[in-house]
């Protein structure tokens, strides 16, 4: 709870529904066999020091995640990724 209050996500949960719902993604699609996720970004996202937010931003920040390895907290809630494991 503390990490979504203080970091805003691709997407984020609906309080009533508990559906996704766009956040710094304006939208989304799913490849069939549900491997490949694509998402489309707010052009307005920025940085608190007002630089753009970027999709390379995202992909760093899950490759910095598989490399942290056992050091992730709750790791087995990243099994289903592939190279996460």
């Amino acid at each position: 709870d503390i990490v979504r209050a203080l970091y805003e996500g691709l997407t984020d949960v609906d309080p009533k529904t508990l559906k996704p719902i766009p956040s710094l993604a304006t939208k989304w699609t799913v490849s069939e066999d549900f491997k490949t996720w694509t998402f489309q970004l707010r052009r307005d996202a920025k940085w608190t020091n007002g630089e753009a937010v970027k999709a390379q931003n995202f992909v760093d920040s899950w490759k910095r995640l598989a490399e942290l390895g056992d050091k992730v907290p709750q790791r087995s809630l990243l099994k289903n990724i592939v190279g996460m494991n």
